[in-house]
């Protein structure tokens, strides 16, 4: 698993061979087919890792920010400093590479099983945040968190499209445009907001 994992970092999921992954684990076939009920189980099983690993780090940074912020201004800063650090090849790798994983789903119900528990624990993590910052009263309180946390990772894993343009955008325009978003969609510029009614 930790050398499949290792060359998804150069090889497209697609394309990668069971030969490489043998080699670089140092394990038979047999071995392999011990664990998994064949070779793509084995990829698609790596793919949903380094998908958790992405939600892993990400809930993180995003956990930090909130948590350290003690204004909805220095929380506008914190965000905008994170979607500013969207456009580092590293960043465009990752996109891809969730990419790649949910491409992986189509007419796959294994892989929609697995990548699917770590997509909704994505969700509902950005989710307790958005919750998190209308109980303070930092973001509007109508809308729903579930909704709100869908948006957020589409805009971000959106750029994807320009990511393989020939001819890129300027990036400091779409930081505009989240800036924006952030502050009038979701409502961190009119704070404070009176929280939501509890149930």
């Amino acid at each position: 698993m930790a050398a499949t994992v290792h060359l998804l970092d150069t090889t497209p999921a697609v394309n990668l061979q069971i030969e490489p992954v043998i080699k670089a684990a140092g394990a038979s076939v047999s071995s392999l087919y011990h664990f998994f009920a064949d070779f793509r189980e084995l990829v698609e099983t790596a793919q949903v890792v380094r998908f958790s690993r992405f939600v892993d780090v990400n809930v993180g940074l995003l956990t930090t920010i909130v948590n350290k912020s003690r204004t909805p201004q220095e929380l506008r800063a914190g965000l905008s400093q994170v979607t500013r650090s969207s456009h580092t090849p590293e960043m465009r790798h990752l996109r891809m590479d969730r990419i790649e994983a949910i491409n992986a789903t189509a007419g796959n119900p294994r892989m929609t099983e697995a990548l699917g528990a770590e997509q909704l624990r994505l969700t509902r993590a950005l989710a307790e945040l958005v919750g998190t910052l209308q109980t303070r009263g930092w973001m509007r309180p109508d809308l729903d968190p579930m909704a709100a946390s869908v948006l957020i990772q589409a805009y971000t894993l959106g750029t994807v499209v320009n990511d393989v343009s020939p001819e890129q955008m300027d990036p400091e325009h779409y930081y505009v445009m989240i800036d924006l978003l952030v502050e009038h969609v979701f409502g961190l510029s009119q704070a404070p907001w009176d929280p939501p009614p509890k149930a």
